[in-house]
Protein backbone atom coordinates (compact mmCIF):
# COMPACT_ATOMS: atom_id res chain seq x y z
CA UNK A 1 0.00 0.00 0.00
CA UNK A 2 1.43 3.41 -0.91
CA UNK A 3 2.32 6.11 1.54
CA UNK A 4 0.07 9.16 1.85
CA UNK A 5 0.86 12.85 2.32
CA UNK A 6 -1.38 15.03 4.49
CA UNK A 7 -0.69 17.95 2.17
CA UNK A 8 1.74 19.12 -0.49
CA UNK A 9 5.24 19.48 0.92
CA UNK A 10 4.58 17.18 3.89
CA UNK A 11 6.37 13.88 4.43
CA UNK A 12 4.83 10.73 3.04
CA UNK A 13 3.48 8.46 5.82
CA UNK A 14 3.50 4.67 5.39
CA UNK A 15 0.44 2.69 6.54
CA UNK A 16 1.35 0.43 9.46
CA UNK A 17 0.30 -0.26 13.02
CA UNK A 18 2.70 2.32 14.49
CA UNK A 19 1.44 5.17 12.28
CA UNK A 20 -2.19 4.16 12.86
CA UNK A 21 -1.72 4.11 16.65
CA UNK A 22 0.12 7.45 16.76
CA UNK A 23 -2.43 8.88 14.28
CA UNK A 24 0.21 10.15 11.88
CA UNK A 25 -1.31 8.07 9.07
CA UNK A 26 -3.99 10.43 7.72
CA UNK A 27 -6.74 7.94 6.96
CA UNK A 28 -6.52 5.75 10.07
CA UNK A 29 -9.71 5.83 12.10
CA UNK A 30 -10.90 4.36 15.38
CA UNK A 31 -13.52 1.65 15.67
CA UNK A 32 -16.51 2.76 17.72
CA UNK A 33 -18.78 0.47 19.76
CA UNK A 34 -22.16 1.81 20.80
CA UNK A 35 -24.47 0.50 23.49
CA UNK A 36 -27.99 1.40 24.46
CA UNK A 37 -27.06 3.09 27.74
CA UNK A 38 -24.33 2.10 30.17
CA UNK A 39 -23.26 -1.47 29.36
CA UNK A 40 -23.93 -4.11 31.99
CA UNK A 41 -23.54 -7.86 32.33
CA UNK A 42 -22.03 -9.78 29.42
CA UNK A 43 -21.83 -6.66 27.22
CA UNK A 44 -19.83 -4.78 29.86
CA UNK A 45 -17.58 -7.81 30.36
CA UNK A 46 -16.97 -8.06 26.60
CA UNK A 47 -16.12 -4.36 26.24
CA UNK A 48 -13.79 -4.53 29.26
CA UNK A 49 -12.08 -7.56 27.73
CA UNK A 50 -11.73 -6.22 24.18
CA UNK A 51 -10.33 -2.90 25.48
CA UNK A 52 -7.99 -4.72 27.88
CA UNK A 53 -4.50 -6.03 27.19
CA UNK A 54 -5.50 -9.53 26.01
CA UNK A 55 -8.21 -8.26 23.66
CA UNK A 56 -5.92 -5.60 22.23
CA UNK A 57 -3.19 -8.20 21.68
CA UNK A 58 -5.61 -10.30 19.62
CA UNK A 59 -6.54 -7.23 17.59
CA UNK A 60 -2.86 -6.48 16.94
CA UNK A 61 -2.09 -10.11 16.10
CA UNK A 62 -4.87 -10.05 13.47
CA UNK A 63 -3.18 -7.07 11.78
CA UNK A 64 -5.34 -4.26 13.14
CA UNK A 65 -4.07 -1.32 15.18
CA UNK A 66 -4.74 -1.55 18.93
CA UNK A 67 -5.85 1.50 20.94
CA UNK A 68 -2.29 2.14 22.08
CA UNK A 69 0.89 0.34 22.96
CA UNK A 70 0.40 -3.24 24.14
CA UNK A 71 2.96 -5.66 25.53
CA UNK A 72 1.95 -9.04 24.18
Amino acid sequence: MPCIKKSEGKACVEPNIKTAVDRSYPIARPLFMYTNGEPTGAVAAYIDWILGESGQCIIRDKGYAPRGKVSC
